[in-house]
């Protein structure tokens, strides 16, 4: 096999970070690491800078974040592990730089203690790159085979981060370690549950999320993770006869997620009407052009730190079969937040409301819509499109479903303040005033009256106070 990449002895360093690095670090035992050496052999962009040193971590982070004026923060006192974030002189551009101790005597035992060999490489502070263990072979063959026969039981996470990286890197796992994965997959359940749900988020923000889903179905992770998931069909005798329609469905969705979203930055260009679901993604994209910026900058906004909307949206595609109660104990379970789990579940109980709309789609529609998914909108009828578009069958009139999609979009986009967030005409003291009692009617009253106001039913105050004065308070 011709390797992708080719490599030098030596790479040429950015001056900045590294060499007020080696003016303030006061030692030569201090080299760079892992997926910073493999990302600057292959020309990845670089935003976080692993260091390693047979000296204190957390020595160095700290001298290094009092040098660049940035913060400081120990990660790992045990490990003798600190963190540094600085910002570039010359940009607005933040910079996290990670040191740690020797994992073992030497820099040759460290390494072998790694996960993958592509992240068992090291290079030196003037850019020359030892490669003991022979790995940049793997990296040029851009395959991930791990460095030690143990290194699943070391830390199981890397059962995760071996699918993980092979989506990101856009590389193949190496077949024995597939095969090890297959096999120690069990092992999934004895590591921390915030460990499982940072990797699995991170592999859900890609674009090319459904192939990773699909590998911890086949390695049989999925089921460790989430054994509600029912991905095979089994015969009474309790053979699998094949994959379950419902996990089919999901896997057509996820990818349809996927292509949707990695489409809106080009949202103009022609598709492939060939695809699953494209011909009809084809027909929608044009009526959306017009929102493309509007909905990049949607769907890359984080609900909590890390986990973006996007993220959410296919989160709740993978588990929109689950009974909600079982969904919020199984990510409550995971620690999922809780900002980031109300999504999931408003984009699963919404999502009804935007199948069952009318052809004309009616003011008080959109109303009570967003009423329900209030910011989490846009997500629901993307969530919808995906579970739709993979079924052109289903879609008695595909024109009449972009033209929802599209109004729907806009209201938010461009006419909230009328929509979703309109000032109300009378508040709770106003009707206190005109003889209501205080209780739970006060809040009914104002949500008809709000939503007489945005379909135009009610445009003043003295209209909403006939308006109120007509309604049977007995019926509320």
């Amino acid at each position: 096999m011709t390797n992708k990449f080719l490599f030098t002895e030596k790479v040429n360093l950015p001056e900045w970070p590294i060499a007020l690095i080696r003016k303030v670090s006061h030692t030569d035992s201090l080299w760079l690491v892992g997926g910073t050496v493999r990302d600057l052999l292959i020309n990845r962009p670089l935003h976080d800078w692993d260091f390693v040193s047979s000296t204190s971590g957390i020595r160095l982070a700290k001298q290094v974040a009092n040098a660049f004026n940035g913060a400081f923060y120990i990660l790992d006192k045990k490990r003798e592990t600190g963190r540094a974030i600085v910002q570039s002189p010359e940009s607005t551009q933040r910079m996290t730089l990670d040191f740690a101790m020797l994992r073992d005597s030497t820099l040759t035992g460290d390494l072998l203690k790694r996960d993958f060999t592509v992240n068992a490489m090291a290079m030196s502070l003037t850019g020359e790159v030892l490669d003991p263990l022979h790995c940049q072979k793997d990296l040029g063959d851009c395959v991930i085979p791990m460095t030690t026969a143990d290194c699943f039981r070391q830390d199981p996470v890397r059962l995760l981060r071996a699918i993980r990286q092979s989506k990101n890197l856009d590389f193949s796992i190496d077949p024995a370690t597939y095969t090890a994965i297959r096999q120690q997959a069990h092992l999934i359940n004895t590591i921390s549950p915030e460990r499982v749900l940072s990797e699995l988020c991170t592999l859900l923000s890609y674009h090319n999320t459904t192939s990773g889903i699909e590998q911890l179905e086949e390695t049989h992770i999925l089921s460790y993770i989430l054994p509600e998931i029912n991905t095979v069909t089994l015969e009474p005798n309790g053979k699998q006869t094949g994959l379950s329609c419902s996990w089919i469905n999901t896997v057509s969705a996820l990818s349809m997620a996927d292509h949707m979203l990695s489409r809106i930055d080009n949202i103009e260009q022609p598709d492939d009407p060939a695809a699953k679901g494209g011909a009809l993604w084809h027909e929608l994209a044009p009526h959306l052009v017009g929102l493309r910026l509007q909905l990049r900058d949607y769907f890359a906004e984080s609900v909590n730190v890390d986990i973006h909307r996007s993220t959410l949206l296919k989160w709740a595609l993978l588990m929109v079969t689950f009974p909600i109660e079982d969904l919020r104990h199984r990510l409550n379970e995971l620690r999922m937040p809780n900002r980031s789990l109300d999504v999931i579940i408003t984009l699963i109980e919404t999502y009804p409301l935007f199948q069952q709309m009318s052809d004309d789609v009616t003011r008080s529609e959109i109303y009570r819509f967003y009423k329900q998914a209030g910011k989490v909108g846009p997500a629901v009828i993307f969530f919808a499109l995906a579970l739709t578009l993979i079924d052109a069958e289903i879609i008695s009139d595909p024109p009449l479903l972009f033209r929802r999609s599209r109004i729907l979009l806009q209201v938010f986009f461009e006419h909230g303040d009328e929509f979703i967030t309109p000032v109300p005409i009378l508040r709770g003291d106003d009707l206190i005033e005109l003889g209501v009692q205080p209780g739970p009617v006060i809040g009914e009253l104002l949500d008809r009256l709000l939503e007489a106001q945005v379909t135009g039913h009610v445009e003043s105050r003295t209209s909403a106070v006939e308006f109120v004065l007509n309604q049977s308070i007995f019926d509320l």
